[in-house]
């Protein structure tokens, strides 16, 4: 299939939507040939063959995920427990809590201040809820419950680094964040409306650019 422009999020869309028809070869096709890989496509290639029923494939891909260094979350995570599930492969559990130790499950609550973290977000979303604020569901791109979504949305790494700098730095002062991903609908608009309650210069590096968030406007003009 010829593709009008390579980038990850629209061939992304297209290998989940040939996984989701049964034609993982032409996913992986399609998977092999991104310059980059982020979380979201390599999540999709592992739940992509476990829900084929090819969990051994599910589980190489995993594998492969965990040595280029990007960073997992509890989908990813699902994923690789259905195939070890489909294989009855036992003696994958301990291997499975391990790396879910080790990576970004469910949010990083492992940190001194995690109870400070999830009370400032919680805050903080409560307060753009008044003002209108509702949850970008389609930014989590898996067959999720919309509860599902919810949560998962609320444990995107750019959102707990924003509560910790709510939290840890004085009023009114900037906060700096580095993403080495392309940051989401839901996370760019949740920052948006933080800049401007909270009244603080945020500035989000992520893969693409420098996003300057200031009274509620962005510097990418929400186009990026």
């Amino acid at each position: 299939m010829k593709c009008p422009k390579r980038d990850v999020i629209s061939w992304t869309e297209l290998i989940s939507a040939y996984a989701k028809n049964g034609n993982m070869e032409s996913a992986g096709e399609l998977f092999d040939g991104l310059p980059v890989k982020d979380m979201v496509a390599w999540t999709v290639m592992v739940s992509g063959f476990a829900q084929n029923a090819k969990p051994r494939e599910a589980i190489m891909v995993f594998e492969k995920m965990q040595e280029s260094g990007v960073e997992t979350d509890e989908i990813t995570l699902l994923g690789v427990i259905s195939a070890c599930a489909q294989l009855g492969a036992a003696k994958y559990a301990d291997w499975i809590r391990d790396v879910a130790e080790k990576s970004d499950f469910g949010g990083d609550m492992t940190h001194p201040r995690s109870g400070e973290i999830k009370q400032a977000l919680e805050d903080l979303l409560e307060r753009l809820e008044a003002k209108g604020y509702q949850p970008h569901l389609s930014s989590v791109p898996y067959d999720v419950s919309d509860e599902d979504k919810r949560r998962i949305l609320m444990t995107h790494s750019e959102k707990l680094a924003l509560a910790f700098g709510l939290i840890s730095t004085l009023p009114g002062s900037e906060i700096r964040i580095v993403k080495n991903v392309r940051i989401c609908e839901d996370c760019h608009s949740v920052i948006c409306g933080a800049s401007q309650i909270m009244g603080r210069e945020i500035v989000v590096r992520d893969i693409m650019r420098f996003h300057h968030f200031h009274d509620g406007i962005c510097s990418c003009g929400n186009f990026w």
